[in-house]
């Protein structure tokens, strides 16, 4: 996880969205209509353990935190204590989830998840 957003991932092997499943990790709102929205275009969520090693393999091919205030930003690359820098690729699939989610928030898409309430002034 990252200071004040969840770990989100694209497996490379299967293109299933990945996220740490983690009973002390709070689980964003951000990070369920995530998931949420994934499910609905009929991808694959696995929420598991996720090891370094398999961030470091090249087991994912998108890599980002989502939250709140990042909603979805992509994770570059990685640094290890050895100083070999990992790189990761440019997000396409967290990217599509994410404009989707905007655009639901913005009232520019259809909510069909009941997310957005009028607020009665």
């Amino acid at each position: 996880e990252f200071h004040r957003a969840n770990f989100i991932a694209i497996c490379a092997r299967s293109g299933a969205v990945v996220t740490p499943n983690s009973g002390t990790v709070l689980q964003s709102s951000t990070r369920r209509m995530l998931l949420e929205l994934a499910r609905d275009e009929g991808l694959q969520v696995e929420e598991r353990d996720v090891g370094l090693q398999e961030l470091l393999s090249g087991g994912f091919s998108e890599l980002a935190a989502c939250g709140t205030s990042y909603v979805v930003t992509r994770l570059r690359s990685l640094t290890t204590e050895d100083g070999s820098v990992h790189r990761f690729g440019e997000l396409r699939k967290l990217e599509q989830l994410r404009k989707r989610l905007v655009e639901i928030q913005r009232g520019e898409a259809e909510d069909r998840f009941r997310w957005m309430l009028p607020l009665d002034a």
